[in-house]
C-alpha cells in the first residue's frame, strides 16, 4: 500500500494532537521518534479526554467565565472573590429603585 502516513512524536502537544485527530478525522495515528522508527500509537480513546476538557474550557471561556473559577465551590468563597462586583451591583441596584 502507497500513501501518505501521518505520524507524530512523541513530544508533540496533547492539545495539537487532539487537534489533529479532529482535523484529520483519525482513529489512530502513530507515534514516531526523529529517525521515523515507529515506537507506538495513540488511539482515539486516549485523546478523548483531551478533547472534552478543550470543550469545556471553550464552553467557560464563551460564557464570560475564568478557567481558574471553580463553578462547584462553596458561596460563602465564591462571595468573597466576588464582592467587589456585588457591591456594585448592590449599589446600582439601590440608584434605579425610585425613593
Amino acid at each position: 500500500m502507497v500513501g501518505y502516513v501521518i505520524h507524530v512524536s512523541p513530544n508533540r502537544p496533547q492539545k495539537e494532537l487532539a487537534r489533529q485527530f479532529l482535523d484529520y478525522d483519525l482513529v489512530s495515528v502513530e507515534v514516531a521518534d526523529e529517525d521515523n522508527r515507529l515506537i507506538g500509537r495513540v488511539a482515539v480513546d486516549n485523546v478523548i479526554d483531551v478533547m472534552d476538557e478543550m470543550a469545556g474550557h471553550q464552553i467557560i471561556g464563551a460564557a464570560g467565565l475564568e478557567d481558574e473559577e471553580d463553578l462547584f465551590a462553596p458561596v460563602l468563597l465564591r462571595t468573597s472573590s466576588r464582592a467587589s462586583w456585588l457591591g456594585i451591583n448592590l449599589v446600582t441596584a439601590f440608584l434605579v429603585v425610585p425613593g
